[in-house]
């Protein structure tokens, strides 16, 4: 079971993390069940209902967080479940793999925001996000940022 200190990527964070390449071990993931007439199936009676002609009436519902041990993405192996990290291991994985540093501070008592800077830019260069209610809440987003940023980068 995951350590109970630990805070984890959500669901968005996970997706984005799989998109840019995130195959690190992890123990926890999301998934997605499937559903024919609200029950949920497994891989053979999918297999079944597609043969029959009946593929369109299954429902891919993203289930819940599934504990495991020593998950990593794999989208060709799986394309319904996503790796579920901890934040401090996905901004380490961006720190490593895009060279994006995170900081995350308080902005005043009940506020706290985020910096991300690449090699060579001053914190003001940096993209920044503010007034979040929590270190982890700035923490995720900025995460999601970075993400998205190196994302859209990566496509130009």
């Amino acid at each position: 079971m995951p350590n109970s200190h630990e805070f984890y990527c959500g669901l968005e964070a996970s997706q984005l993390l799989r998109d840019a390449g995130f195959t690190w071990i992890c123990d926890s993931l999301y998934g997605t069940d499937f559903r024919y007439k609200g029950r949920q199936i497994d891989e053979d009676e999918e297999y079944e209902l597609k043969a029959a002609g009946k593929g369109h009436l299954i429902e891919k519902v993203l289930g819940g967080c599934v504990y495991c041990f020593n998950h990593h993405n794999d989208p060709k192996k799986d394309p319904y479940s996503w790796t579920r990290p901890s934040l401090s291991i996905a901004q380490r994985f961006i720190l490593e793999k895009f060279q994006m540093h995170i900081t995350i501070f308080s902005s005043s008592q009940e506020s706290w925001m985020y910096r991300i800077t690449k090699p060579h830019q001053t914190l003001e260069e940096g993209l920044y996000g503010e007034d979040f209610p929590t270190f982890q809440a700035a923490q995720e987003a900025a995460i999601v940022r970075a993400l998205k940023e190196h994302l859209a980068n990566q496509a130009k």
